[in-house]
């Protein structure tokens, strides 16, 4: 009679916890779904001008304009090429991170992204050294701390090929249109004034 409660027991247990897995999904569903996120730098790259254009809008909106337009960017991917900022270790779960520098709030202020990365590419981010320029794609997870404006989860290193590979295109495309509708010489005009603006920032 004991065993038969017994069997009785074990099977309506196994029952149950495979009933969860189907409701909640395992940790290493989750996980795996996390990790095997197709690359679509031009849609990432996208994703993160709209979150840089959130940051940039936030300070004027209230808490619920920003909890709903923060809303409707989490769990996408993005792409960001920037500055290294810092690289180290998270306060809860010792995950490596790395944080980028990927523009200007104002004349004071950077914009900051953490990326929380993958254990399988932590040794390759520990040896990035702060100053160094490096693309990094993830999912966005929160809006950030006091250091950095938003924060991503399951980073990966892109490389520089793959990158400009995509932006190189976007730029071409974007020249040939200002040729299109501006001219050839005017667009020679106004990339040579770019090209000009670009290399006195950096002597300042």
């Amino acid at each position: 009679m004991n065993s038969h409660r017994k069997i009785v027991g074990v099977t309506c247990f196994t029952a149950l916890a495979l009933c969860s897995g189907c409701w909640f999904g395992s940790d290493d569903d989750h996980s795996k779904k996390a990790q095997s996120a197709p690359m679509d730098l031009k849609a990432e790259t996208q994703t993160a001008s709209e979150l840089v254009g959130w940051i940039k809008a936030r300070k004027a909106q209230t808490e619920i304009q920003k909890k709903e337009a923060f809303g409707k960017l989490k769990g996408k991917m993005v792409a960001f090429r920037g500055e290294v900022r810092e690289v180290g270790k998270t306060a809860f779960g010792g995950k490596p991170f790395v944080s980028l520098k990927v523009g200007k709030l104002d004349l004071f202020e950077n914009i900051n992204i953490q990326f929380n990365v993958k254990e399988s590419q932590a040794s390759t981010v520990t040896a990035w050294n702060k100053g160094e320029t490096h693309i990094l794609r993830g999912r966005i997870k929160s809006s950030g701390d006091l250091q950095d404006d938003a924060t991503c989860d399951n980073a990966e290193v892109v490389s520089d090929e793959k990158y400009l590979e995509v932006v190189g295109k976007e730029v071409s495309d974007i020249r040939s249109k200002m040729r299109e509708n501006l001219g050839e010489n005017t667009t020679d005009k106004i990339e040579s004034s770019l090209n000009d603006l670009k290399s006195k920032f950096k002597d300042l």
